[in-house]
């Protein structure tokens, strides 16, 4: 380790940049962007609901494609960005799951093959001993 240490040092002295042992080189001039939240009119709220319920339902969280057709179908979302439409979302989703709504996933075919029966009369439960 020490000759690793030893080498990047000496690679920075003829440089002429000075290196601290435990911190990671940033760029200088990168600086974190600030950002302002801005909350969910219900005029928002509506057009997501509307181009995304099928998601909510789904209790899957969209992605990119389907949030930039949110996006051009509805003008009241022009200010907001597809990441933006995808949280929102995704936060639904999370406070359905807090409150205990009754939120069930469903699987891609809708029925499962097993339970499928022929004819329309159900028996009841069949119960098998192992």
């Amino acid at each position: 380790m020490h000759a690793s240490v030893v080498s990047d040092r000496a690679l920075a002295a003829r440089e002429g940049t000075p290196m601290s042992p435990a911190v990671n080189t940033v760029t200088p001039n990168v600086k974190a962007q600030k950002r302002v939240k801005r909350l969910w009119n219900e005029e928002e709220q509506a057009a997501v609901r509307r181009q995304l319920g099928e998601f909510y339902k789904l209790v899957k969280v969209p992605g990119k494609k389907d949030c930039d057709a949110c996006l051009a179908a509805e003008p009241a979302l022009s200010r907001r960005t597809w990441r933006e439409v995808k949280y929102y979302v995704h936060n639904c989703i999370q406070s359905m799951k807090r409150r205990g709504a009754a939120v069930t996933p469903r699987h891609g075919g809708g029925h499962d093959p097993e339970t499928l029966t022929s004819n329309a009369e159900w028996d009841g439960p069949v119960y098998l001993s192992l």
